[in-house]
């Protein structure tokens, strides 16, 4: 969404050239790609996917407590890299106010980064304002619900595969089949269960027989023996628990 945002004001300002840039990464699910396109196509911008292999990063793959810190970092040095080669002056990034009150490490990589700068937070504007402003502009993903790297699906210190993410990305897919875009989801894999978080509406839609038997084939899928519903909803922070 607040990246979103960013792109749809820069395609909107002619006097300045922009690119969009979307990382292609294990950590990215497919259908982000899609609409990172998706968002491009409505700003009137150029775009770019570029290869990021966050798991060859050893504290990724181990999704060590640094993790987000050394993502970001490695992200922000592929962005610089190709705004560079390109002839851009700046990297946009979409964090927003209400982030930098947040517990994000990945904050400390940006602070480190002298050319990316962070309009949104910068001029003040929080999650409210950044989605306020999306509906007004009609931007496609306005109502979308906010969304996290696949590797915040799993506790701390379980090493991340490949496989094992997309296996929870192609789980959540799945139950998107039932809850609507603009309702908060995540599938939380803990050793041999899989814990759905999500909002009323969510847990409405997967408490219908239609929601019993996706979560029959859903357990089958991801080969564990347990599938629940969170009942307390989705909450930030919760592959922490």
């Amino acid at each position: 969404m607040d990246s979103a945002l960013l792109a749809v004001v820069l395609g909107n300002t002619p006097e300045v050239r922009g690119h969009a840039l979307t990382l292609a990464s294990p950590l990215l699910g497919r259908e982000e790609e899609r609409r990172a396109r998706d968002v491009a196509l409505f700003a009137g911008l150029p775009h770019t996917l570029l290869a990021s292999n966050e798991l060859a990063l050893p504290e990724v793959a181990q999704n060590s407590l640094r993790r987000c810190f050394v993502c970001k970092a490695h992200r922000l040095a592929l962005l610089t890299q190709w705004g560079t080669a390109a002839g851009f002056d700046w990297i946009l990034d979409g964090t927003n106010a209400d982030d930098l009150q947040e517990d994000r490490p990945g904050l400390e990589a940006l602070r480190s980064c002298p050319r990316v700068r962070t309009p949104l937070a910068e001029g003040g504007w929080n999650k409210n304002d950044v989605r306020e402003l999306a509906r007004t502009l009609e931007i496609p993903v306005w109502r979308r619900a906010s969304n996290a790297c696949l590797a915040t699906r799993l506790p701390f210190d379980t090493p991340l595969t490949a496989s094992t993410l997309r296996r929870i990305d192609e789980a959540e897919f799945r139950l998107r089949s039932l809850i609507p875009e603009e309702i908060p989801l995540r599938l939380r894999l803990q050793k041999d269960s899989a814990r759905i978080e999500t909002g009323e509406g969510g847990r409405t839609a997967l408490a219908t027989p239609a929601g019993e038997e996706l979560l029959g084939q859903i357990r089958g899928f991801l080969e564990v023996s347990n599938v629940f519903v969170d009942g307390q909803g989705y909450r930030f922070g919760g592959a922490r628990r």
